[in-house]
């Protein structure tokens, strides 16, 4: 159970990224274990196109996990930001009943 707690935790976007950067990568060991380091059929066009998509997917799924990390991180500075004012703003309410007491307690 809680392997999947953990996955619900990191969120769509890195587990996209994670999913990816993990399949790209498999190909490409593969790819040069079997193709580049055993004797065999030449190397098919199709194959190095498939190489090639593969290292851009890798770029990809480490750019999804960065910038969920980004994303993270200004939705964190706004909650900060919101909770600032919240505070500032109480602050100021009550600031104002004080300022309202003192003022009644002087006219009366």
């Amino acid at each position: 159970m809680g392997v999947f707690s953990w996955l619900r935790s990191l969120g769509r976007q890195r587990i996209v990224g994670w999913f990816l950067i993990i399949i790209a990568a498999l190909y490409l060991i593969y790819f040069v274990r079997m193709r580049l380091f055993e004797p065999g059929d030449p190397i098919a066009v199709r194959e190095w196109m498939a190489v090639i998509a593969s290292v851009a997917m890798v770029g990809m799924g480490t750019m999804n996990i960065r910038l969920a990390d980004m994303r993270d991180k200004l939705l964190e500075k706004q909650r900060r930001n919101e909770e600032q004012i919240r505070a500032r703003a109480a602050a100021e309410r009550k600031a104002a009943r004080r300022r309202d007491i003192k003022k009644q307690n002087y006219d009366a």
